[in-house]
């Protein structure tokens, strides 16, 4: 039951991170055909880090695919 439960409050993060990260590209497009260069960059990076972010979440933090990364090496 607490698995099921913590499955679905990270698969509801992540949804909202990638509702997060549609509207930073949204914004980015706006802010390059406005001319702001430097806050389209900021905005792109920002959008990079709430997608990799959400799909960490997504999957499940015990899985195989997330324990297998170089951080968790030993």
């Amino acid at each position: 039951m607490a698995d099921r439960d913590k499955r679905a409050s990270l698969r509801g993060a992540a949804y909202a991170m990638f509702a997060l990260v549609a509207a930073l590209i949204s914004l980015t497009v706006w802010l390059v055909i406005i001319g702001w260069i430097r806050a389209a960059i900021a905005t792109a990076i920002g959008a990079a880090f709430l997608a990799h972010w959400g799909r960490n979440c997504y999957y499940d933090l015990n899985s195989d695919e997330h324990n297998n990364h170089w951080w968790r090496r030993p």
